[in-house]
């Protein structure tokens, strides 16, 4: 396409061009074109330059009509005919904003996957969210890495209190249903309504295990088996993965906080909760922060972030007491209100300490959970470094795949990398075992939630808030 260029006529229109000035580049615009370019101009007051295919920008005041030549120093020279004659005119740079070139959607495409220095792989505003894959991750800000749990241990880069969760996490057993409930299992596989294998003696916990109340033996196993049950229609009709978390994960996460021993924890739906304030988004390698607002329907919000789906959608988190909450609230008084939390949101959960994260990923669908669990943990790391909190903690995450359930042990390395061992399997809901096997180890997550991280949170963040203000990113 042409540029544009104006010229003096008699009309109505050109008088009209006259009275505001333009000018006109040829060539390839923002330092494209090669120095001693023609530039040509006419009129007086405000001025436009433009490029090929582009809109005009408006540049500062040009008052001669006449040509001149890009020196190629930031400034437009030539002589000019003004009212009064002839006479040297120049646009000093900062006035001159050049539109960008025009470029096929083809070569856009190219230029927002090709990789940078060292092979990694860059994510802007032009790949779709859909896409992102967590190697991406690796050059946001701050930087999340996949690695595999036994890289991590063999480098020596598992924290005190996250090797301790792994210790508890893995279990070499492989039994994990109660013996208590042996004889119901016994009487049901003699039944002629049999269709699944029959228990070995090698399924059952020792009698010295005490994980399963003993009083709950019979209600844990008719839930264990609806839950079975609703695994075998979800995967016959393939559903939602809504539907996954309200026949199978629900109903096996409320049955492990009904335990006596588990009260003090609770399940929180997220799924409508966004990573906030703004300063703790995750900053993509071109600097826009991520937006996982549910209801956005545009790929660019106003202040420059790119839009991405929710993040997570359970999380089990600590119930604080009234004593607890009531230092909080009162240390947050003259707080703003988007500080006012103890996670990375400010949403109706701001007062819940979060100490498990949930992602259920529909089967079969090309989501990359992991990218949204990566984001997450991003967050809560974020939110910390905000407040100067202690970074020791881990940030274990469930991936809830159709049947199958892994974990995944985020946790924050000295130099703000974001390490995310992977993975630990975790059971599976296609069997009796299986199902049982994700009660043992949710059981041991709660407890750990309970005790180790219940205390971690009292020193190190319950402890200072009777003196914390809030961060000087805020102060005037």
């Amino acid at each position: 396409m042409p540029t544009t260029r104006s010229n003096a006529g008699t009309n109505d229109e050109n008088l009209t061009q006259n009275r505001r000035g333009s000018a006109s580049r040829r060539g390839r615009p923002q330092g494209g074109g090669p120095v001693g370019r023609q530039v040509e101009g006419r009129g007086r007051g405000r001025g436009e330059i433009s490029g090929p295919g582009q809109e005009p920008q408006r540049v500062g005041r040009i008052e001669i009509t006449s040509r001149g030549r890009d020196t190629g120093l930031g400034r437009v020279q030539g002589r000019g005919q003004d009212i009064g004659g002839a006479q040297e005119f120049s646009v000093a740079a900062p006035s001159v904003v050049f539109a960008p070139p025009s470029q096929s959607s083809s070569q856009a495409r190219a230029r927002s996957t090709s990789p940078t220095k060292r092979g990694k792989t860059t994510i802007d505003k032009e790949k779709p969210d859909a896409k992102i894959q967590l190697v991406d991750l690796e050059s946001c800000e701050p930087s999340v890495h996949l690695r595999s749990r036994a890289r991590v241990i063999q480098g020596g880069e598992l924290p005190p209190m996250v090797a301790k969760l792994d210790d508890l996490l893995h279990v070499k057993h492989g039994r994990f249903i109660p013996l208590q409930l042996k004889p119901f299992f016994d009487r049901a596989a003699a039944t002629p309504r049999k269709t699944r294998r029959s228990l070995s003696a090698d399924d059952y916990l020792p009698v010295t295990d005490t994980s399963f109340p003993e009083e709950f033996g019979p209600s844990i196993k008719g839930n264990v088996e609806r839950v079975v049950e609703a695994t075998e229609d979800n995967q016959t009709m393939q559903v939602h993965e809504r539907q996954w978390g309200w026949t199978t994960i629900s109903p096996l996460l409320n049955e492990v906080l009904v335990w006596p021993q588990n009260r003090g924890a609770v399940l929180v739906n997220v799924e409508s909760c966004a990573v906030n304030p703004e300063e703790i988004r995750m900053l993509r390698p071109g600097r826009q922060r991520y937006v996982d607002e549910t209801n956005s329907t545009t790929s660019t919000s106003a202040n420059n972030s790119v839009t991405t789906t929710r993040m997570v959608d359970i999380c089990l988190a600590l119930n604080l007491e009234d004593t607890a909450r009531e230092v909080v609230t009162r240390s947050w008084a003259t707080w703003p209100d988007n500080l006012r939390s103890l996670n990375q949101t400010v949403s109706y959960i701001r007062i819940r300490p979060l100490f498990l994260d949930i992602e259920i990923k529909q089967l079969n669908q090309d989501r990359e959970p992991l990218v949204q669990l990566g984001i997450w943990m991003a967050g809560l790391y974020q939110k910390r470094k905000l407040h100067g909190w202690d970074q020791s903690a881990p940030m274990p995450g469930l991936v809830v795949n159709g049947d199958r359930w892994d974990l995944y042990i985020g946790f924050a390395r000295g130099d703000g990398v974001i390490m995310m061992a992977s993975p630990t399997p975790f059971g599976s809901t296609a069997t009796i075992a299986g199902t049982f096997e994700i009660l043992y180890k949710l059981n041991i997550l709660v407890q750990w939630g309970l005790k180790q991280y219940r205390r971690w949170f009292d020193e190190h963040i319950l402890e200072r808030f009777s003196r914390e203000r809030a961060p000087g990113v805020y102060d005037d």
